[in-house]
């Protein structure tokens, strides 16, 4: 999978599950460009350049965190509401989660 992630693609409708555990999956490689961060997961040759709500994703996610905890970490860090935050939030992981680059349990 290559490309930008934004958090504008629509997501699987419960994606950010308030009591499952996200993390970052092992062995992802990254790097921050001027622009944005980009990340290979461990058995990828696609990396995926991500930047806005998927890029705070991944930094909130240097320590694994259920997803009501991601979610009130995302809304203070922009300033917003849960509810206007939540789409955006559900957008990112799914995108995140879809390249391989974060597991969840």
């Amino acid at each position: 999978m290559s490309g930008r992630a934004t958090g504008a693609l629509t997501p699987d409708p419960v994606v950010a599950d308030p009591a499952v555990v996200y993390r970052r999956a092992p062995g992802v490689l990254t790097r921050r460009t001027p622009r944005s961060l980009v990340v290979l997961a461990e058995r990828s040759t696609e990396p995926l350049r991500i930047s806005g709500s998927a890029a705070v994703v991944w930094e909130l996610l240097a320590k694994p965190a259920r997803g009501s905890e991601l979610a009130g970490a995302a809304a203070r860090r922009a300033g917003r509401s849960l509810e206007v935050i939540r789409p955006e939030l559900d957008a990112a992981l799914h995108v995140l989660i879809a390249a391989g680059v974060v597991s969840c349990a």
